[in-house]
């Protein structure tokens, strides 16, 4: 028997791009569903339903399609008309050939009020006696009953002899479940289509084998591993998208924003954020990386652009490093050895050699920020006034101190340090674990840099400083 899952729907689903939130019509039949599920929750918006020819025994889950026009349910085991008050638009109902010999539950449909058109035929309680006068009744408003149309003159004797046609199917409904206890009935049941269907099921399997002796067999879904043998974040990024991750000090809150496609359903979307890292599927491709700052996962919020698709999770840091972000608790030192600690794994891709240096650091982050020459002089005359003014902050002062004349006019990643209240361009070419490599290789990539343009784009990212490097208040790497 096959099970309704999202897979399924979507293959279904092609005509509308695989997009099951704006999805109105969908055909589902000769499945061998055996339980309707998961469509209300995922196709909120569906008309059209078709689910005949499976071996569905209760109409459930389906009160949530307000917007449901027509369902089909002919061909399957169910017994009872339920379940279906919240279709309000409901307008044509199928259940020809199944197994509904209860004739009160046909009230149940009152609730309806859209419904026009009902199809009964082949049901038990169809057979019995003033079966069409005992539905119009109780349903006036149907056009059309098993195909047939309902005139006014029908509808008005049906309402005269309401009262004769409720008696004669309950007693005809009475005969039945006698007749089926003394073991008179001899018609086929739910339980022996279920048997024909697996008969049939059994016979297609054997003719696939027949015909493919050697099938070829599924690859196991790739798993992605959260950490390394080492401890660290496992960190990947399968789909290749452009994403930017960011401690806002203004919000207190780590922020990672993915740029995704506005047409891309929201169903195919999956965010889990634990205090350490992040982990984003979409369409099956994963997305994860690591934390610099621990986070509150149980206040994350996640939220989508409508206007250009972009995913935007916020992360509420953890109390101990809000405690830690206090005004005035990070010093030029602090700052200086935050600077040393960031995570290179988190900013870059590359394999680590016998003796443990990480060579040919390249950001992992796609989205880039670019800060005009213009831009950059206006930046310098604000904090040169705001110094002279005495209210400098200590991004002012840190910045007045390393500025190397551009001010972030060339491509960068804007890196912001959690717990320093620092923002600015941090890119790393070579680095190692040691110090001293730190600085020979840092002192010999600013010296190569020097002969270059400022103004000219750079193929390669943004060199280590001499001066960052030689500061005595740095402590080595771990």
């Amino acid at each position: 028997m096959t099970r309704i899952t999202l897979e399924l729907l979507r293959k279904r689903s092609e005509h509308n791009d695989k997009v099951l939130s704006t999805l109105k019509e969908i055909t589902l039949h000769q499945f061998e569903i055996k339980k309707i599920e998961l469509i209300d929750n995922v196709c909120r918006e569906l008309e059209i339903l078709y689910l005949q020819n499976n071996v569905i025994r209760k109409i459930e889950n389906l009160s949530r399609l307000r917007a449901l026009r027509y369902l089909q349910l002919s061909l399957n085991n169910v017994s009872v008309i339920e379940n279906l008050e919240g279709c309000e638009s409901l307008y044509k109902l199928d259940l020809t050939c199944n197994f509904v010999e209860d004739p009160t539950c046909i009230a149940v449909l009152t609730a309806n009020e859209q419904l026009r058109h009902l199809f009964l035929v082949g049901n038990p309680v169809a057979k019995y006696p003033m079966y069409r006068e005992y539905v119009l009744s109780v349903l006036p408003r149907l056009e059309s009953l098993d195909g047939t149309d309902v005139s006014r003159e029908e509808v008005i004797l049906a309402a005269q002899q309401a009262d004769e046609a409720a008696a004669a199917v309950a007693q005809a409904y009475a005969e039945r479940l006698a007749a089926r206890a003394a073991g008179e009935l001899k018609e086929l049941t739910p339980d022996e289509r279920e048997e024909i269907y697996a008969e049939v099921e059994a016979e297609k399997a054997e003719k696939e084998a027949a015909r493919n002796p050697f099938p070829i067999e599924k690859k196991p879904d790739r798993v992605v591993p959260i950490y390394k043998d080492d401890g660290r974040v496992y960190q990947c990024n399968w789909g290749k998208y452009a994403f930017k991750l960011v401690d806002d000090d203004e919000a207190l809150a780590s922020v990672l924003e993915v740029r995704i496609s506005k047409f891309l359903d929201t169903s195919l979307i999956d965010v889990d954020v634990q205090p350490d890292y992040i982990r984003v599927t979409i369409k099956g491709k994963v997305l994860q990386l690591a934390l610099d700052v621990e986070v509150q996962s149980d206040k994350v919020v996640a939220q989508r652009s409508q206007a250009t698709g972009n995913l935007v999770v916020t992360m509420p840091w953890a109390p101990k490093v809000l405690a830690a972000t206090a005004p005035g608790a990070a010093s030029s030192a602090a700052i200086d050895a935050r600077l040393a600690r960031i995570s290179l794994s988190r900013l870059s891709h590359g394999d680590h050699d016998a003796a443990g240096r990480t060579a040919a650091i390249i950001p992992m982050h796609h989205a880039k920020s670019r800060v005009s020459a213009r831009a950059a002089a206006k930046r310098r005359a604000a904090r040169a006034a705001r110094i002279a003014a005495g209210t400098a902050t200590d991004l002012d002062l840190y910045e007045d101190e390393h500025s190397d004349g551009s001010d972030g006019a060339t491509d960068s990643i804007d890196t912001v340090l959690a717990g320093t209240g620092l923002a600015g361009p941090v890119s790393l070419h070579v680095t190692d674990h040691a110090a001293a490599d730190i600085a020979e290789h840092g002192a010999s990539s600013s010296a190569a840099a020097a002969g270059s343009s400022a103004g000219r784009r750079r193929k390669g990212p943004k060199p280590v400083s001499a001066d960052f490097v030689d500061n005595p208040d740095v402590p080595p790497l771990e």
